[in-house]
C-alpha cells in the first residue's frame, strides 16, 4: 500500500465531509496490519489527514488562553499542558471535532480494527486539543 492510499479522503468545500464507504474500504486495507502488529495490535498511519486539511487545523490552533482551558504544570494530568475545550475553538475546529465524532470516521475506526458499535464521544470528556510545551509529559 502507498502512503497515498491510507489518506482519508476529507473533502474540504463545505465545512468537512469524509464518504463513509471509502473510510470503511481503507480502513479494512490497514486491518491486517492493525491486527499482527506486534507486541499488541495497534496502527501507525503516516499521513493519515490531507496537508491542506491539517494546515488548516494548525492555522486555527488558539494561541491565547482561553475560558476554560485546563493547564497541568506537573502531576495526573500530564507536565507542562494545555487542554483547550472544543467549545472554547472557532468555527473550523469545532468542525474538525464533529468530524472526528462523525459515522464516517468511527466505521473507519472499526473497519481498522473490527470493533463493532464505537461510539462517539460527544462530551469531549477528556477530548479537546492538548498542547505539550517544551520539558512536557503526558
Amino acid at each position: 500500500m502507498t502512503i497515498s492510499d491510507g489518506v482519508l479522503p476529507i473533502e474540504m468545500a463545505h465545512g468537512f465531509t469524509l464518504d463513509a464507504q471509502q473510510a470503511k474500504d481503507i480502513g479494512s486495507l490497514l486491518s491486517e496490519d492493525y491486527a499482527q502488529a506486534q507486541p499488541f495490535p495497534h496502527a501507525v498511519i503516516d499521513d493519515i489527514f490531507p496537508t491542506a486539511f491539517t494546515q488548516l487545523l494548525l492555522d486555527h490552533f488558539p494561541q491565547d488562553p482561553k475560558a476554560h482551558d485546563k493547564v497541568y504544570e506537573k502531576g495526573y494530568g500530564g507536565t507542562h499542558k494545555r487542554q483547550i475545550s472544543p467549545y472554547d475553538c472557532d468555527e473550523t475546529l469545532r468542525a474538525a471535532f464533529a468530524l472526528f465524532n462523525s459515522a464516517p470516521m468511527l466505521q473507519f475506526i472499526e473497519a481498522l480494527t473490527g470493533m463493532k458499535g464505537l461510539l462517539p464521544d460527544p462530551y469531549f470528556a477528556g477530548g479537546g486539543l492538548h498542547e505539550t510545551s517544551a520539558g512536557g509529559l503526558l
